[in-house]
Formats: C-alpha cells, structure tokens, sequence
C-alpha cells in the first residue's frame, strides 16, 4: 500500500467559519452556527425606528428601555441561529484553501501516490447546522508521475458537489465534527491519471480544532487517519461509521471498476467567511 500524498480530497469543506451541522440533528440544539442579526425596522409617522434589543454587532451590549423606545441605536438582534430566511434565502459565499505547509495525506490501498501542489474550495451555508454546493479545486495533480485531471485541464481535479454535516464526536468535551460527503454519490467522476481512472465515495469526518462559542470569520479543521481508517468514523446521533472508499478501473474504458479500497485523509485546512459564533 503506497501514500497517496493531496492537498485534501475530502479536506476541501472548511465552510468559512467552518461549522456545518447534520440535517439529520433537530432543530434548536448545539452544536450549530448562530449569528447577531440586524434588527428589522418600524416606521412611526416619517420617522424609521429600530426594533433591536442590542447597540452592538456582537449582540454584547443589551438596549436600555430608553434607547429601545426612542429606536435609534438598538440596531441588532436578535442573537439568534444562523438564518438564511433572514438573507433574503442569498447566503455569503465562503472560501477556503489546505494549509501550505503539511498539506494532507489520503491513504488508498493498492493504488498509488496522488500529490496536488495546492487546493481551493467555495460553498455556502444552507442552515445554522448545514452546509452545501461546496466544491474544491486541485492543481499540480500527479500519479506515479502522470499528470491527473477531471476536465480539459491537465493536472487540475475539480470535486462534484459536496455537503457538509456536524455533529458531537464528544458532546461530553465539546468535541465537534464535520462529515463531509459527496451530494451525489461520487466526490470525484471522470478523474484519470494516464491509465488508471478512479472515483471516491463515503464520507469523512474531520474535528473543528477553532475557538466555540467566540465570534470568528476563520475556522480549521483536523482529520487525522492511520493506514486508509479514519481516526474519527462515528458522530453522536448519526447512524453508523462513516470512511471514504475508492474505486479504479482502466482509462478510457472504464468497463469494469475494481473496489472500493479503503481509503483515509489526514492534514488540515483553513476556511473564511462571515462573522459567526459556533455555539458548542
């Protein structure tokens, strides 16, 4: 079994603050992403009043009575879950991109070594505990020296659709993680290197490492593996264990595909997006 060596195959969700919740979690617990709304506004007579109950963008500094009756300064609030009803359903695109230095590892048994120079991703929040549309870009992709790609472009490999789901590894230490997962069935279709062709499906757990309950645009995520097994298989509440596997058949045919081979991601990335506080 060779390491196969990539700036983060499954590693390319940082989800700007980098939380993203399980659908499957009910509404209304933690760990989840809440926000300092901007208060709605009233009109009385010609005059345009605030209806908040805080002075600050942190939802830090209560309103007085006065200051909520005169509708002046109380521009924020409520302190609230992440919201996309309340951003006209136009949520804030986020970025992110693996860490420079260390990159990632992904283990697949019996295939060989895949080395990108460096990845990209987009996406967006779709609810205070879940994320969507994410895709990742590598550049600089190589296997046993032959160049890889999924398009027109050589070395270049773009993801399909990703989502994102978090949920507790230890709710007890506040432990949170991060399932990311194809939205379709495959991470990755049409990838070859020269002659082999190969597609990933699963999902991967990896362990929010960034401050909770503080507001932050920034997130970092951590997944660690030991010969293609995920450190992290299971998440409280979600329904059995989860690792990523990988299938190869001969380029062009792709007549018959071999596996999936157990396959595990280590390394660490880096998101930004838009001011949130991951409640924890």
């Amino acid at each position: 079994m060779r390491r196969l060596r990539v700036v983060g195959l499954c590693l390319i969700v940082v989800f700007a603050f980098g939380a993203v919740v399980s659908a499957s979690a009910s509404a209304g617990t933690e760990p989840a992403l809440w926000e300092c709304a901007k208060a709605a506004t009233i009109k009385v007579g010609t005059i345009k009043k605030y209806v908040g109950e805080y002075t600050d963008k942190h939802c830090s500094i209560a309103a007085t009575t006065k200051q909520k009756e005169e509708g002046l300064v109380n521009k924020y609030g409520p302190f609230q879950e992440w919201n996309l009803a309340a951003k006209k359903g136009k949520a804030k695109v986020f970025t992110g991109e693996g860490y420079k230095h260390g990159g990632a590892n992904l283990v697949i048994a019996g295939v060989g070594g895949l080395s990108c120079a460096t990845v990209k991703d987009t996406g967006e929040f779709t609810g205070p505990k879940s994320a969507g549309n994410v895709v990742a870009t590598f550049t600089g992709c190589e296997l046993l020296h032959h160049q890889c790609e999924t398009g027109v472009t050589l070395g270049e490999i773009k993801t399909n659709p990703l989502k994102g789901e978090i949920g507790y590894i230890n709710a007890s230490l506040h432990q949170v993680g991060v399932l990311l997962s194809p939205e379709g069935t495959y991470a990755t279709t049409g990838l070859h290197c020269a002659e082999i062709a190969l597609r990933t499906s699963g999902g991967v757990i990896g362990e929010v490492v960034s401050k909770q309950n503080v507001y932050t645009t920034e997130a970092t995520l951590n997944f660690e593996q030991a010969a293609g097994i995920q450190a992290r298989r299971t998440l409280e509440g979600f329904p059995g264990e989860y690792n990523l596997g990988t299938e190869k058949a001969s380029w062009p045919e792709e007549e018959e595909w071999n596996g999936p081979y157990e396959s595990g991601e280590s390394g660490k990335v880096k998101g930004k997006g838009e001011e949130l506080v991951l409640k924890a």
